[in-house]
């Protein structure tokens, strides 16, 4: 049985009906191919577009994307106009023009080598040379306004919530002090009962405030060089004492002379003291390890726990924002189910990655890796 494989005219037909805007480039940045939604996108003809180079067809983008566009745009041609290319994954990229957003994604085109059936033969995909590079355009102008409302609403929810928080929270404190009188002991257990449960609101709001500063773009990165080691002994000091009190170890390993990193002080801070608060948590006996490592160009943190650990499948959403595992054990701590997801976007905001290795009952090691200051130059 043989396959019919499209000719020219056919394929350009089928790019030209994808609802995703096409535009392809050659080797040096001319176009040579724009479909209809491509026209619409860039509000464009193909008159216009077709033989332009992309610099000029994006010239009317914010700056700054514009520039990353043309900075992976670049790399590209260079990798296509070797003889042997080695072919990149795929780079994304999110444009700006007014209220516009175009998410722009360039892959590199090869053309596969066909069999001796001509258009009818096999194609040899593991024979093929990089003729171009494609630039997929995705208007999300709606659905970026959309989730910008979203993150305005739960930003100005939030801070009102604040206020009458703190006021119970307050209020709360001064009857615990005595001042209108001594508390018999069912007040004392109700107020405790109002006080546990404003902790808990309290972390969901400062939780979801995080999420809507990230999320709006208001998470501004100062980057300067970070002895980590330090930073983790702070963290481990500052939370000594919630160990303590469920009778757990909590230890700081560190070689000595570590390279610094380049990293936010604040951002990292608030990611140990999330891996580290999950890991008094959910371990009842044992002990809490923290251990710093230098491995090739980057440094490896690790909270390694005795605790009651991750399933597989718990393990493949524990990232996500509001999952909480179905188990009592879970359920009876409070918690938000955002903190991992936070501390998962401020390690990549880093250029870092974060991972987990754990099983039911014998504990977990939450990891992540951030880029040497170092490397960071470089």
């Amino acid at each position: 049985m043989t396959t019919n494989y499209p000719n020219a005219g056919q394929s350009l037909a089928i790019l030209a009906a994808i609802t995703d805007g096409i535009i392809a480039c050659n080797g040096l940045g001319k176009v040579f191919f724009a479909n209809h939604t491509a026209q619409k996108i860039l509000r464009s003809s193909t008159v216009d577009l077709v033989g332009k180079s992309v610099d000029d067809i994006f010239a009317n983008f914010e700056e700054a994307s514009r520039q990353r566009l043309l900075g992976d745009l670049m790399a590209m041609q260079k990798i296509v106009l070797q003889p042997e290319p080695d072919i990149p994954d795929v780079r994304e990229v999110i444009l700006e023009h007014g209220k516009r957003i175009i998410n722009a994604r360039l892959s590199v085109a090869v053309a596969h080598m066909v069999g001796p059936g001509g258009s009818s033969g096999k194609i040899d995909s593991d024979a093929g040379e990089a003729i171009g590079i494609v630039i997929t355009l995705r208007d999300i102008s709606k659905q970026a306004e959309t989730d910008r409302a979203k993150s305005e609403l739960i930003s100005t929810v939030s801070h009102e919530l604040r206020t009458p928080m703190t006021s119970i929270n307050g209020y709360a404190t001064l009857l615990r002090q005595g001042a209108v009188g001594a508390l018999t002991e069912k007040q004392q257990h109700f107020l405790d009962i109002i006080s546990r449960n404003v902790s808990r609101l309290s972390m969901l709001i400062n939780d979801l405030l995080d999420v809507s500063r990230i999320e709006s773009g208001k998470v501004k990165l100062v980057l300067e060089e970070v002895n980590l080691a330090s930073l983790a002994q702070d963290v481990v000091e500052t939370l000594t004492v919630s160990a303590q009190r469920k009778g757990l170890r909590l230890v700081l390993t560190a070689p000595p002379n570590l390279p610094p990193v380049k990293a936010d002080w604040g951002c990292i801070t608030q990611v140990l003291i999330n891996l580290i608060g999950n890991a008094i948590t959910y371990t009842e006996t044992g002990q809490i390890e923290v251990s710093l490592q230098a491995v090739a160009s980057v440094m490896q943190v690790q909270v390694k726990d005795s605790g009651i650990g991750v399933s597989s499948e718990e393990v493949a959403r524990i990232f996500d924002r509001f999952y909480r595992a179905e188990r009592d054990e879970v359920r009876a701590s409070t918690g938000t189910g955002l903190g991992l997801s936070i501390v998962k976007t401020y390690v990549e905001m880093h250029g870092g990655r974060i991972w987990v290795e754990s099983e039911l009952n014998k504990g977990s090691i939450f990891s992540f890796i951030l880029p040497l200051a170092s490397q960071e130059e470089s």
